[in-house]
């Protein structure tokens, strides 16, 4: 009977080896990915409560669209200014209204007025346009009338 007992011990011994040990241990290792993840969404989500709500973030943006600052539009226009100073004749925007004075080539003056819309004044009331040897002189005048 000893040995029958030993050979039973030794064969359940073999059995929980080869079949029930490792999946305790495939388990063990499951659950420790499963708490790592836990943590890791805990975390996130302790960050997604702490930024404002999606509605207020609309409405942020929404107000941004519809009236862009003075001092942004200011900076397009500075901006543009910059970008075509070596096309600037004459700029006085002390004067009233302010005047813009630009030698230019044809291909240079179509995208002049979409860049002048996107800055401090949009499409000027009143410009000139006076053929000067092979290029366009462009004087605008940006009155105040037509500030957004």
């Amino acid at each position: 009977m000893t040995f029958t007992t030993t050979a039973l011990a030794m064969m359940a011994l073999a059995l929980w080896l080869m079949l029930i040990q490792p999946r305790r241990l495939a388990q063990q290792r499951v659950h420790a990915e499963v708490s790592l993840l836990e943590h890791a969404y805990q975390h996130q989500l302790m960050q997604l409560r702490a930024l404002p709500a999606e509605t207020q973030m609309h409405a942020q943006l929404a107000e941004l669209a519809r009236a862009p600052s003075l001092s942004t539009r200011s900076a397009r226009l500075e901006a543009l200014l910059a970008a075509r100073g070596h096309q600037l004749e004459k700029w006085q925007p002390e004067a009233e209204p302010r005047m813009l004075t630009l030698q230019l080539a044809w291909p240079q003056f179509q995208p002049l007025f979409a860049e002048l819309a996107q800055a401090a004044t949009p499409f000027p009331s009143r410009f000139l346009l006076e053929a000067e040897q092979g290029r366009l002189r462009v004087s605008v005048w940006l009155e105040k009338q037509d500030a957004r």
